[in-house]
């Protein structure tokens, strides 16, 4: 094997950067004091991604809140992107916001411990958003309205509620909200909301940069409606409109990218950042204790440099 440590300061900082935010202060900030140094840097820290964590092994799953909060703090405000699952609270958004002035995407996900005052608060010292997913979380219209009033370049927002109520009541509150605070949108995510075609109409009538828009489990909507489909074919580009996880063709039509074949109409895809892989199984990783992580660590990375 290479002499790893020899390598130039450069080429490691580039791969190490590669590495998810637990392997490198678990595993390679403790390779050597060139590693070391070089992870202390705020510019490693630009994007924190703390997902996937069953596949982590089981020895540092309890120590996941003590890692964002150390990951977010190294980066002294150079944050531009964070990715959570699972461990996000109230008191680590206010981390995050007192350390993002920067932050320009965020994803949260199964964070259920989350509050509306909570994010509301957080995001108020985030006004550089442009993307934003919030999946699976307790949130509401409250944090949508205050997303949009203070982050006035978001671009991108995926709303995923936590589940879907066949009996829920039409309603349209938060399809007004995105409406009257996020005229800016270009790609829009719901899955899962009560709104109907009013409600619809009036984000097409606000949203006037939208191009890409993906809409599922929304049983409310008329999709057999003349009038919205002409606005969504007209205005849009990406589009993916169906009432039902079970699509029937006559409650889904689409434009743009959509083909009879298209795999992303059963089930809705947003991951358009390359950084955000879900398809990287390593063998290296194991849930037993008596995996040896500095080892399967130097194999990933030796890896990412083939």
């Amino acid at each position: 094997m290479p002499n790893w440590v020899d390598l130039p300061r450069d080429l490691t900082e580039n791969i190490l950067q590669r590495l998810g935010t637990v392997e490198i202060l678990m595993s390679a900030s403790r390779v050597c004091s060139l590693w070391w140094n070089i992870c202390k840097d705020p510019l490693m820290w630009r994007t924190i991604l703390i997902h996937h964590i069953l596949s982590l092994p089981y020895k540092y799953r309890h120590q996941l809140n003590n890692i964002c909060y150390t990951a977010i703090e190294r980066s002294c405000n150079h944050l531009q992107d964070i990715d959570i699952q699972l461990v996000v609270t109230n008191d680590l958004l206010k981390c995050i916001a007192n350390n993002g002035s920067h932050l320009r995407s965020m994803r949260l996900d199964l964070c259920y411990a989350i509050s509306d005052e909570g994010f509301s608060e957080a995001v108020r010292k985030l006004p550089l958003l442009e993307k934003v997913e919030i999946s699976m979380t307790n949130l509401t219209k409250v944090s949508l309205e205050a997303l949009g009033r203070s982050c006035p370049l978001l671009k991108s927002l995926k709303y995923d509620t936590e589940l879907y109520v066949s009996s829920g009541q039409p309603c349209d509150d938060l399809a007004f909200v995105i409406a009257e605070t996020m005229s800016g949108l270009n790609h829009l995510v719901i899955d899962g909301d009560n709104l109907t075609n009013v409600g619809l109409l009036a984000i097409l009538d606000k949203c006037p940069l939208l191009k890409s828009l993906h809409i599922k489990r929304c049983e409310h909507l008329e999709l057999s409606d003349e009038t919205l489909e002409k606005r969504c074919t007209n205005q849009i580009i990406d589009l993916q409109l169906n009432r039902y996880d079970d699509q029937d063709q006559d409650d889904h039509y689409s434009s743009g990218y959509y083909t009879d074949n298209c795999s992303c109409c059963n089930t809705v895809q947003y991951d358009d950042d390359p950084s955000y892989d879900d398809d990287d199984d390593d063998p290296s990783y194991d849930d037993q204790d008596e995996y040896d992580y500095s080892t399967g660590f130097k194999l990933r990375f030796w890896s990412r440099m083939r």
